[in-house]
């Protein structure tokens, strides 16, 4: 029994042992016998963000953009290679599919604010047009 603990305390899984990224991460920092509270202050990083990653509660944090970062920066921190933390990330991660209704939306406001935008356009161009002709009318009917 020895053996498989001392096996497991200097070999980390790899992403054919169906590791997750936050099971690679921890064993890394834990093999170079860093606390999450060391990892968290070297990266910048609040601990709950150090803590997540590593029970691989993405649903705590930020959009994948910054999930991707975060895990490069602790791989790099903890000698590990960024893209094998990286690939089992994109095993597990939340589906694409979860953004997709946000992101609709933020097409739908964007395309209704270009139609408000081009009627507040011709709404103002009518408005300077009738303000000129009654300037002028007014022009004409004092001389």
């Amino acid at each position: 029994m020895s053996n498989h603990n001392n096996h497991s305390l200097h070999s980390l899984p790899s992403i054919h042992d169906n590791a997750t990224p936050g099971n690679l991460l921890k064993q890394a920092r834990q093999q170079l016998e860093l606390s999450p509270a060391q990892i968290a202050a070297r990266l910048r990083l609040e601990l709950k963000i150090i803590v997540a990653l590593e029970e691989n509660d993405f649903q705590q944090l930020p959009t994948a953009t910054f999930v991707k970062g975060y895990l490069r920066a602790y791989a790099q921190l903890v000698k590990l290679n960024p893209e094998t933390v990286l690939a089992a990330y994109q095993r597990i991660a939340p589906t694409p599919m979860a953004n997709t209704p946000a992101m609709t939306s933020l097409q739908v406001l964007a395309e209704q604010e270009t139609k408000h935008s081009r009627w507040a356009k011709i709404v103002t161009l009518f408005i300077i047009l009738v303000v000129a002709a009654l300037i002028i009318r007014a022009w004409y009917v004092h001389y």
